[in-house]
């Protein structure tokens, strides 16, 4: 049976869409899993918490172990729904219909359905740009909450440094500390990737500084692959502000390393795509959407405090300018 040239067009329209959005998405870093379809308005998470210690005592004597109830914690989230859509009238069609071909650009649309994904999983919902959510949602990787006890926002691994990146050993100083607080808290360096804002892509292919007029023969960037992570990815400058809220600049800038292995990302509605004729207005719609939300898993750290972290390390106000 000769294909319809409604499902030509959704055929076309999918091909042109989910795969710039699947290569552009850092959604794909992740583990995930489907919590649901569109009728699921909240992703419930049960957490365990810290358990107390276990009880020593000599061998051979009654069974006498320390008893603990589990302590849950249920962390409730409401998922993003993010839509686009593009029309096309009748006469757009049919050119589409004799010569079979897609207008140039419509893989802008999975192009914008990522950078909106992106935007959500680094800086949250931004309502400036017109998001329709009015929950709270404290699941994104730069959210920080100082001294948080709470599982459903936990904070981030902090260190600010205000390391200057052309005196002697400081980005392998700055290197270490961002690894090594990420292990300090129980997050896996060998599971993490590095991500940094792109006006900062030509400063981490310099070579490192080892003394005065002292150059390293390997650029900044394997400085950190050293420390054995997994790979290092730049981020629009939007995603990582300053820690002072303004766009990050080679003077003053933030990097982050993020262990994947502990964030999950729920779907209810994965990428997808839709055509739809309306028989009203005679024109096409073109839809494209995904219904997710991350979460990261929590830990607290096992210190009097009781301080809740997620699997992020910060150093913050770095000035890499020479």
């Amino acid at each position: 049976m000769a294909e319809s040239t409604l499902q030509k067009l959704t055929r076309n329209f999918t091909g042109a869409v989910i795969p710039p959005f699947q290569r552009e998405a850092l959604l794909r870093l992740f583990p995930s899993e489907r919590i649901g379809d569109e009728g699921v308005k909240t992703w419930a998470k049960r957490i365990l918490k810290k358990l107390g210690e276990a009880k020593m005592q000599a061998a051979g004597g009654d069974w006498m172990p320390g008893e603990d109830k589990f302590d849950i914690t249920s962390i409730d989230i409401v998922p993003y729904d993010v839509q686009k859509r593009v029309t096309m009238n009748r006469s757009e069609v049919r050119v589409f219909e004799r010569n079979g071909v897609m207008p140039v650009g419509f893989d802008e649309l999975g192009s914008v359905m990522a950078k909106k994904a992106n935007q959500l999983l680094f800086t949250g919902k931004d309502t400036t740009k017109g998001d329709q959510y009015n929950k709270t949602n404290n699941q994104y990787v730069t959210k920080v909450t100082p001294t948080s006890t709470d599982y459903a926002d936990p904070t981030i691994i902090d260190g600010a440094t205000n390391g200057v990146w052309d005196t002697a050993g400081q980005v392998q100083l700055d290197a270490a500390d961002l690894c090594g607080n990420l292990e300090r808290y129980g997050y896996n360096v060998a599971t993490s990737v590095l991500f940094y804002p792109e006006v900062c892509a030509p400063i981490m292919r310099r070579p490192a500084i080892n003394g005065t007029g002292i150059y390293s023969d390997r650029p900044l960037l394997e400085t950190f692959m050293d420390q054995g992570i997994m790979g290092s990815v730049a981020v629009k400058d939007s995603y990582l502000l300053t820690a002072a809220a303004t766009l990050p600049t080679v003077e003053d800038f933030d990097i982050y390393l993020i262990d994947l292995s502990q964030i999950l990302i729920g779907y209810t509605i994965p990428e997808n795509t839709e055509v739809i004729y309306d028989a009203y207005s005679k024109n096409t719609a073109l839809d494209a959407q995904i219904a997710f939300t991350p979460l990261f898993l929590p830990r607290e750290f096992d210190d009097a405090n009781g301080y809740v972290y997620k699997g992020v390390s910060r150093i913050n106000s770095i000035d890499a300018n020479t």
